[in-house]
């Protein structure tokens, strides 16, 4: 027996049940396209977040070193400024001051072993605000330094870190170090432990 023709209903079942698949395989494609679209623009959105929040957000670091040889014991005193746009909160130091011979390099290791002291006190600077901080040096390693840097005949080092909280909640540190050029002492840039995040 001949297979019966397909009747217009059939046709129309056939059309329809392409259109569907066609449908579905279209919105899955848009779906997906979609998808990728709303990826990009919640990337860029956070890139944007993060953009604005470093323009708003607090950066401090060292504005001056200030020798003052007529108090006793002398001293040298570290600016610490925020030049940013919004208050540094839980704000914590470390400073240190050492000799070395001429001969002898500045290395980590200088840093890493430096005896323990207590971390700076907690407290919030204000943007544009300054503080100073110094090494606690005794009477004879305050007059050892000053003498080192007048004879020339040992190498000072200043170094140390900041570290501090912005209002988005994120912690940031910086580090510095700094080696003594001259008398008066001009403060100039170690190769290394100079850090800002």
């Amino acid at each position: 027996m001949p297979a019966p023709s397909p009747s217009l209903t059939d046709y129309i079942v056939a059309f329809c049940t392409v259109a569907i698949v066609g449908a579905t395989i279209w919105q899955m494609c848009y779906v997906r396209t979609q998808t990728a679209n709303l990826r990009v623009q919640t990337d860029l959105l956070y890139r944007a977040m993060q953009l604005t929040q470093n323009e708003q957000r607090a950066w401090v670091g060292i504005t001056a070193i200030q020798p003052n040889w007529d108090v006793s014991p002398p001293m040298i005193k570290v600016v610490l400024t925020n030049r940013g746009n919004s208050p540094a909160l839980k704000v914590r130091h470390e400073v240190r001051l050492i000799t070395k011979p001429l001969d002898e390099p500045f290395c980590c290791d200088d840093i890493t072993n430096a005896d323990p002291i207590p971390k700076g006190s907690t407290t919030a600077l204000l943007p544009g605000a300054s503080y100073n901080v110094a090494p606690g040096l005794t009477q004879g390693q305050a007059i050892v330094v000053l003498q080192a840097l007048q004879v020339g005949h040992r190498d000072v080092y200043l170094f140390g870190w900041i570290e501090y909280q912005d209002v988005f909640e994120r912690c940031h540190r910086t580090t510095f170090a700094r080696y003594a050029l001259d008398f008066p002492p001009v403060w100039a840039h170690t190769d290394f432990y100079n850090e800002m995040d």
